[in-house]
């Protein structure tokens, strides 16, 4: 998915050899953005964000998502991951990969049926759900297209009735 916003989070307080704190946990490293593929790399080179190895040879950090395009949900969970050198403080680092599922956004709708005079419930009342507008992906795939039947409830005996399919939020 294209556009999530991720801020690198120090899980651990990142020290350097000589005993200065280069991070302490909670502090946000970076913000990555994914490009059109999806995916973000982390920086390096600047001074002022890169990831540091702590003086115990490793540092954990963790991806946390801030942003996402509609209708996904935004996931607050840390997806957490260390680095470390590839081998005895070799210059290369191991790379790390992380992957996450968003979730579409969706709800539910409920109706209550009375009459207009005593206020009682109408039982066995049938309703459609459909769609006003195409109801479509971040990606523009069209989950639901403009006056598709979405649902169809019935009223039970005290005249309520929800739906049982997933309204998506859509774009």
């Amino acid at each position: 998915v294209p556009g999530v916003g991720y801020n690198v989070v120090a899980q651990e307080d990142i020290d350097h050899p000589d005993g200065t704190i280069m991070y302490h946990e909670g502090d946000v490293v970076q913000h990555l953005v994914t490009g059109e593929d999806g995916t973000a790399t982390t920086k390096d080179g600047a001074e002022d964000n890169r990831l540091y190895i702590g003086a115990d040879g490793d540092g954990r950090y963790a991806f946390v998502e801030t942003d996402v395009p509609a209708p996904l949900t935004i996931d607050k969970t840390p997806i957490p991951f260390t680095i470390a050198y590839a081998g005895d403080h070799a210059e290369k680092i191991d790379t790390v990969h992380a992957t996450q599922v968003n979730n579409v956004a969706y709800g539910s709708a409920s109706i209550t049926k009375t009459d207009n005079v005593l206020n009682e419930a109408i039982p066995n009342t049938t309703y459609d759900v459909t769609a006003t507008k195409d109801i479509k992906l971040w990606n523009g795939t069209i989950i639901y297209k403009k006056g598709e039947k979405v649902d169809s409830l019935i009223t039970d005996e005290n005249g309520k009735a929800k739906t049982t399919t997933r309204l998506y939020v859509g774009t």
